[in-house]
């Protein structure tokens, strides 16, 4: 679960409703907060008090004295601690075996991979393409990247051998990610007459064919920005209206593509143009316009802003949920750069 520093009482209403151990759980960050003796992270949390349920609140209280006595850094906010400069645009970020994959605006080397750990520079892949790519995900299970060719209809695959190739589309792809199966699914806006509507594309990880679609039930005015699969076939889709941009939504469906749930009313979005979830079913939110990004719980109740305090334009990231880093692609109107959040 991705934290929000000391801003944890929705997420703590939440851990007691899966856990049942709430009183414990608060007792255990205040008496850490305030005497500056643990090191407590919401993800463990959750994932302890969900194991140790069974075995009796016994080992639960070994654990939190044993915690405060071995550990000596207390919760602290999200804090920027590193910025990847340079001069060309950025149109999106992944992560892939411990490496960051940043995709550029050029004509070619349009992917620069730095290392996790001193983010200095390692090497540059470069796609077989004349258009721009806009877009770009990670398949951890098939050690692949696949990148976004909106003007040429199509998605290119990125090989761990080194081979590439290209799969061409029917529809102009608008945003990609990758399936807990490792299928790919691609975002397009498709127009049939006068209007437009959504098709989420189900393609195969292998060859590139389309195994599937869904058409989320929403309006034909409202511009969709990114999709996610969540558990079993549940879906979460991000956007807002032609018209208004202060009114984005996230949105979770079904298979079927009815709207089962949504942010609206929850918080202002400007923008939210690309969403996540870590293994918890938490979601977290490009609030672009907001300048920040936002964290819902599963029910998509509003928590907290991830960055806050942090000054940071968030178009797309990625979240790497082991080290609890957020690598944002950081938008502004004369340089992009990557923003390198420790939660």
């Amino acid at each position: 679960m991705a934290g929000c520093g000391r801003n944890n009482d929705k997420i703590l209403e939440y851990c007691a409703r899966e856990s049942g151990t709430l009183f414990i759980v608060q007792i255990y960050i205040q008496f850490g907060v305030e005497n500056d003796g643990s090191s407590v992270t919401l993800q463990s949390i959750v994932r302890f008090t969900r194991k140790t349920q069974r075995k009796g609140v016994y080992m639960l209280l070994v654990f939190i004295i044993l915690s405060i006595c071995i550990c000596n850094t207390a919760i602290v906010g999200p804090r920027l601690i590193h910025t990847i400069t340079n001069d060309d645009k950025i149109n999106g970020v992944a992560l892939l075996n411990n490496e960051l994959y940043v995709l550029r605006c050029r004509s070619d080397n349009q992917i620069d991979v730095y290392s996790t750990i001193n983010f200095t520079l390692l090497r540059q892949l470069s796609v077989d393409s004349e258009n721009s790519l806009t877009g770009i995900a990670a398949c951890p299970q098939k050690r692949a990247i696949y990148v976004i060719n909106e003007v040429g209809y199509g998605v290119h695959r990125l090989g761990p051998d080194g081979s590439e190739c290209k799969w061409p589309l029917t529809y102009s792809p608008l945003s990609l990610s990758v399936t807990r199966t490792s299928d790919v699914l691609v975002l397009c806006t498709v127009t049939i007459g006068n209007s437009e509507v959504n098709k989420v594309l189900f393609l195969n990880s292998e060859n590139g064919e389309c195994v599937r679609t869904i058409t989320a039930q929403i309006s034909a005015d409202f511009e969709v920005y990114h999709c996610v699969q969540l558990k079993d076939d549940r879906y979460l889709m991000s956007y807002c209206s032609d018209a208004r941009h202060d009114n984005g939504i996230v949105i979770r469906f079904d298979g079927d593509g009815k709207v089962l749930q949504s942010t609206q009313g929850e918080v202002s979005m400007h923008y939210p143009t690309f969403v996540t979830v870590d293994s918890d079913q938490f979601v977290l939110v490009c609030n672009y316009g907001a300048r920040r990004v936002d964290l819902f719980d599963p029910m998509l109740n509003y928590v907290c802003n991830l960055t806050e305090g942090i000054s940071v334009n968030p178009w797309s990231f990625v979240f790497d949920e082991f080290t609890r880093r957020l690598y944002i692609d950081d938008h502004y109107p004369y340089f992009h750069h990557v923003s390198i959040v420790q939660l």
